[in-house]
């Protein structure tokens, strides 16, 4: 049920404003004048909203038939709104291609978390307690908390004991992602201290290849985690990426199981034009959503330029995108989970 408040502020946005006021399908910069207010529903889960005070061009672009990874929102950048408030706006060229890089970056990132959320179908080691009894009880638990992914614990060598964690064939919903296949869990170490390693390269998620080993150290000075995904960057042939992961920690948070992922670290992409060098930080991600609720991805481009997509929650699941081109005005992207 839709709060009563969030429902008028939705029916006010999809509203297009009355004759006489600026024409959202505009091609060209124009001015709007007083507090007028434009809006247009650009497809579901989207819309854009104008206000009035600031110069503003409607650029759109559209997205390539297929793109399945791009599904939450239909496309990150169906429709997007450059506010120019007194020149610098980035020209049509430079927004197609911020436009295509941020996709990327979404679809790469959306692997990282991928990885990170099958290692955490395990619950994480409990310190003090025997390994062995550790795993068989949580072995034990998978099956009662997804019918469609088993867990069988064998002994690897005298310090280590092996998980193999497999999904059905048909695939398996875990916190809003499909994962099919089967990954090895090593779990290696006693009570005073722990470390867990997974490879996770014949699962898949959302149907693509999951190129990915990912771990986590506990019971030590303390936690640490990480991930280390690489491979193609779905719907996106002739590109690659690479990224060094690390799992934010966040007071009140748990490490895994909970309903948010905070993603942190360094990477690379990849493809025909060189190699684009890519920082996260603080990308949060909530459960079932594609794209992350608050964050910052930048890209340092093989041709010397620099991007920047800045995540921000707006009101309840109203988000936005501002990206930025050097030092460029930004484009913004309205987002609708």
């Amino acid at each position: 049920m839709v709060p009563a408040r969030f429902a008028r502020r939705l029916s006010r946005l999809t509203r297009t404003g009355p004759p006489g006021l600026c024409n959202p399908l505009h091609a060209h910069p124009r001015p709007c004048s007083g507090r007028a207010s434009c809006s247009r529903e650009v497809a579901p889960g989207m819309m854009v909203a104008l206000h009035g005070g600031m110069t503003r061009r409607e650029a759109a672009v559209s997205c390539t038939p297929g793109e399945a990874p791009m599904r939450r929102i239909t496309c990150l950048a169906l429709t997007v709104l450059v506010t120019a408030c007194g020149g610098g706006a980035p020209t049509q060229e430079e927004v197609d291609a911020a436009r295509q890089r941020v996709e990327r970056v979404v679809a790469a990132s959306h692997q990282v978390r991928g990885a990170l959320e099958a290692l955490g179908v395990l619950p994480v080691y409990t310190c003090g307690e025997p390994r062995r009894a550790f795993l068989s009880t949580a072995a034990h638990g998978v099956r009662g908390r997804w019918a469609c992914a088993h867990a069988a614990v064998e002994p690897h060598d005298s310090v280590t004991d092996r998980v193999v964690l497999t999904f059905d064939e048909g695939g398996c919903d875990v916190h809003g992602l499909r994962f099919a296949g089967q990954a090895a869990f090593l779990y290696r170490g006693g009570e005073d201290l722990m470390e867990v390693e997974a490879d996770l390269r014949g699962l898949t998620v959302d149907g693509h290849p999951l190129q990915a080993e990912v771990g986590y150290g506990t019971c030590g000075d303390e936690t640490r985690l990480w991930a280390d995904v690489q491979g193609g960057v779905p719907g996106r042939e002739g590109h690659t990426f690479r990224v060094d992961g690390r799992v934010g920690m966040r007071a009140g948070m748990p490490v895994f199981g909970g309903t948010s992922l905070v993603l942190d670290g360094p990477g690379e992409l990849t493809g025909p034009q060189g190699t684009d060098r890519l920082t996260l930080t603080g990308l949060h991600y909530e459960v079932g959503e594609y794209l992350p609720k608050e964050g910052t991805a930048v890209l340092e481009t093989a041709d010397g330029r620099r991007v920047e997509a800045r995540f921000q929650p707006v009101l309840w699941r109203l988000g936005k995108a501002e990206v930025t081109v050097d030092d460029l005005e930004p484009v913004t992207v309205p987002i609708v989970r």
